[in-house]
């Protein structure tokens, strides 16, 4: 007998934002920072609305500008599979909830319960800018011991 074993793989984009460039910090800002994360995975024959609302949210997060208090952002997507992961980084939870509220963004949660078959949310505080942007595996294991909302 043979046994297959499969393993999910996932691509991201890079790690930018109005705040960071090559791989830098370019705020005169030394923290703290709050790093956002979330993992959604759209309900069935929900991907091309679910997928709408995030070009959607990544147009808004593209056209930031420094004083929106964004560092950077990257998405990540499970190659053949449906599991989408975003990390953000903020100068702060106000400048994280101006996001949060923002017409794009408040459109989508108001479908999340039917686009979603699994929705989970986390943040935390980042005191230290070295430590930006965080590694995905970091992410990854914080969204895994957070509550699903859905």
């Amino acid at each position: 007998m043979i046994a297959m074993m499969l393993f999910a793989c996932a691509v991201s984009r890079e790690f930018e934002g109005p705040g960071w460039s090559e791989g830098e910090l370019t705020l005169d800002y030394d923290g703290p920072f709050l790093v956002a994360a979330t993992h959604a995975r759209p309900a069935a024959g929900q991907s091309d609305a679910f997928h709408d609302h995030v070009d959607a949210i990544q147009e808004t997060l593209d056209g930031m500008d420094v004083d929106s208090g964004l560092v950077g952002y990257s998405l990540r997507g499970e190659i053949g599979g449906n599991d989408n992961w975003t990390l953000t980084v903020w100068t702060s939870e106000e400048a994280m909830m101006g996001f949060v509220v923002s017409p794009v963004h408040a459109a989508a949660m108001a479908n999340a319960d039917v686009l979603l078959e699994k929705g989970t949310f986390t943040h935390w505080e980042e005191p230290d800018a070295t430590a930006l942007p965080p590694e995905w595996d970091r992410v990854l294991d914080s969204l895994d011991e957070a509550e699903a909302l859905y």
